[in-house]
C-alpha cells in the first residue's frame, strides 16, 4: 500500500475560500459576471424580468393605510312573493305545531278519562265480588226474606203478564251461484281470514 503524502498551504486556501465567499464573488455567480455592460443588462432584465428585481421595487413601500370604516350590513330587498312565502311558511309551521299540541292534550285527556274509568271498573268488581259472596252464602228463604225487605212483590196471577208470540215467516234460504271470481274470492278469505 502506498501512502500518498497531501501538501496543502493553508495561507493559500484561506485566500481562494476568502475570494469565493466575497460578496463580489457570490453576486457574481447568482446574477452573472460584473463585467457586463449596462446595455446588456437592461436586455437580460427585458427579455427575463425575474432575473432580479428592479430598483424601484426595492424602493417601494408595502405599508397600506387601512380606513377604520365600519361596514354596514347591506339591506335585503325582498319581493312580494318571498315575502309571501316566507309568511305561508310561518303559518303552516304554526298550524303544525298548534295541531300538535291540541291532539297531545285530548291524548292526555282521554288517558286520564281511562285511568279514572279503569279505577272505577276495579272498585265495582270489588263490591260485585262481595254481593256475590254474600248471596252465595244465603239460601232461598233468606232472599226471598231479603227482597220483600227491598221492596220487591212475589210473583203471581195478578202482577204477571203472558204475551202471545207472533208469527213470523219461516227462514228463507237462498241459494246464490257463484262464478269463479266469487269462488277465487272465498278461498282467499279462508287462507287469510
Amino acid at each position: 500500500m502506498t501512502n500518498t503524502n497531501y501538501n496543502f498551504d493553508t495561507n493559500n486556501t484561506n485566500n481562494v475560500l476568502a475570494e469565493e465567499l466575497s460578496l463580489e464573488a457570490m453576486q457574481a455567480k447568482l446574477f452573472g459576471n460584473n463585467n457586463v455592460s449596462e446595455t446588456q443588462t437592461t436586455v437580460e432584465t427585458e427579455l427575463n424580468p425575474d432575473l432580479m428585481p428592479s430598483q424601484s421595487t426595492m424602493t417601494m413601500s408595502f405599508v397600506r393605510n387601512y380606513k377604520d370604516e365600519t361596514i354596514a350590513p347591506a339591506k335585503v330587498e325582498m319581493n312580494k312573493a318571498t315575502k309571501i312565502a316566507i309568511a305561508s311558511y310561518v303559518a303552516v309551521v304554526c298550524l303544525l305545531i298548534v295541531g300538535i299540541a291540541l291532539c297531545s292534550f285530548f291524548v292526555s285527556d282521554t288517558y286520564a278519562t281511562l285511568a279514572v274509568s279503569q279505577g272505577e271498573y276495579v272498585s265495582q268488581q270489588e263490591t260485585l265480588a262481595q254481593v256475590e259472596q254474600a248471596i252465595a252464602s244465603l239460601t232461598d228463604e233468606q232472599l226471598v226474606e231479603l227482597g220483600l225487605s227491598m221492596g220487591f212483590v212475589p210473583i203471581d196471577a195478578t202482577n204477571s203478564y203472558t204475551y202471545d208470540l207472533l208469527e213470523t215467516r219461516p227462514e228463507q234460504t237462498f241459494q246464490i251461484e257463484g262464478n269463479w271470481f266469487d269462488n277465487v274470492c272465498d278461498w282467499i278469505t279462508g287462507i287469510f281470514g
